[in-house]
C-alpha cells in the first residue's frame, strides 16, 4: 500500500472516531489492530480498482462511489462491522453514516492524486 493511501485511510480512522461527537466529552479514540487492518483492506481494494474504473474524465466522487458499492463493498461491509462493534447506541447512526461516507471521500482523493501522477 502506498504512503498516500495509508495517510488517506488514516484519516478514515480519525473521522470515524469523531463521528457523532457532540458537546458531551467522549474518551479519546484509538483504532484497534483489527480496525486498522480492515481499513487497510478497503484502501488496498481501492488501489487495485481505481485503474480499472478511472477514465481520467469521470467525476472522481462518482468513480469512488462505484468502487465502494461494487468491488470493494465486501471489504467496506467488514470494516463497518468491525468499527460498529463497540459503538454506544447513541452514536451508532452517526458513526454508521460516517463509515459510509469516508471511503468515498478518501477514494476521491486517491483518484485525484493518481491523476496528478502522485
Amino acid at each position: 500500500m502506498t504512503a498516500r493511501a495509508l495517510k488517506i485511510m488514516g484519516i478514515v480512522s480519525l473521522l470515524v472516531g469523531m463521528a457523532g461527537c457532540n458537546t458531551t466529552p467522549h474518551p479519546s479514540y484509538t483504532s484497534t489492530p483489527e480496525e486498522s487492518a480492515s481499513v487497510a483492506r478497503v484502501s488496498e481494494c481501492f488501489e487495485r480498482n481505481i485503474p480499472k474504473f478511472d477514465d481520467g474524465v469521470t467525476d472522481p466522487a462518482k468513480i469512488a462511489a462505484a468502487i465502494a458499492k461494487g468491488p470493494c463493498a465486501r471489504e467496506q461491509a467488514i470494516a463497518k462491522k468491525v468499527y460498529l462493534r463497540d459503538i454506544p447506541p447513541e452514536r451508532l447512526q452517526a458513526v454508521s453514516d460516517a463509515i459510509d461516507r469516508v471511503p468515498i471521500a478518501a477514494g476521491k482523493e486517491l483518484i485525484l492524486q493518481r491523476r496528478k501522477g502522485g
